[in-house]
């Protein structure tokens, strides 16, 4: 990513690619949720349910430590399928000498799961041995598709041009050459204040390419007053509008 050495009187807004917000879909309704694993093993198997539903299809495990040492980890699906079985060399393990918090075990890396079937899943551990400890860990559930405003200030200026990322991804995968993403600002009333399309290949008022990666769309937008405001973005993708969304407070 090229980022230009003058933007006058903008304030940026945040350009790392740091998927973080929980994406809407149109009508409001929360399109991820995150699972937290916290479990006893003590020399036999132990799982973990996920519930699997909605839109929110990709499976996406966060790091998984556990005290004991572990010889398997399966994932098992609403059917009792046995889809992903990991051992062995397969079975991608961080000694916890050389992790962050070495309290918490060893580390283990899970790929991702995409185009989960709904209903009820199981992630089993199988200690090696009679290994006895704690795992714990997370596994998100999101959308295939999902729309992004990532890591927006808080200290807003009233009437000050703020540069705004917006980004969009399929399966994690961020997209490009959408044309544009709608973006607006209204008021507690629900009132536009402003209103533009995040583009692709943004320039200055010089001129100067802010970022020439065709993923990054981007605005420059004003609040006309001090207050509480609310930053929407929508798009259609993978024939439906998605929603983000989030409150900005303007000084």
């Amino acid at each position: 990513m090229h980022l230009a050495p003058a933007l006058p009187r903008v304030r940026r807004a945040g350009l790392a690619l740091l998927l973080v917000l929980l994406p809407t879909l149109s009508g409001g309704a929360r399109a991820q949720a995150t699972s937290g694993i916290s479990l006893r093993i003590s020399g036999a198997p132990v799982e973990a349910g996920i519930a699997v539903g909605g839109d929110a299809r990709r499976m996406v495990f966060g790091t998984l430590r556990s005290t004991a040492p572990l010889a398997k980890i399966e994932l098992i699906d609403p059917a009792g399928r046995t889809v992903r079985s990991d051992t062995g060399a397969a079975l991608k393990r961080m000694p916890a000498a050389e992790a962050v918090r070495p309290e918490l075990g060893d580390v283990y890396f899970l790929p991702e799961l995409r185009d989960a079937a709904p209903g009820a899943w199981r992630l089993r551990f199988v200690p090696a041995g009679a290994g006895t400890g704690r795992i714990v860990g997370a596994v998100s559930l999101r959308p295939r598709y999902e729309l992004m405003l990532p890591m927006v200030e808080s200290g807003w200026r009233a009437g000050a041009p703020t540069l705004i990322e917006v980004l969009a991804s399929d399966n994690g995968e961020a997209l490009a050459n959408l044309g544009g993403i709608r973006v607006w600002i209204e008021d507690a009333r629900g009132r536009r204040v402003f209103e533009g399309m995040a583009q692709a290949n943004l320039r200055n008022a010089r001129g100067i390419l802010v970022s020439d990666d065709p993923r990054n769309y981007l605005i420059v937008a004003t609040a006309p007053a001090p207050g509480r405001y609310r930053l929407v973005a929508t798009h259609a993708l993978g024939g439906r509008a998605l929603r983000a969304e989030r409150a900005i407070d303007v000084h």
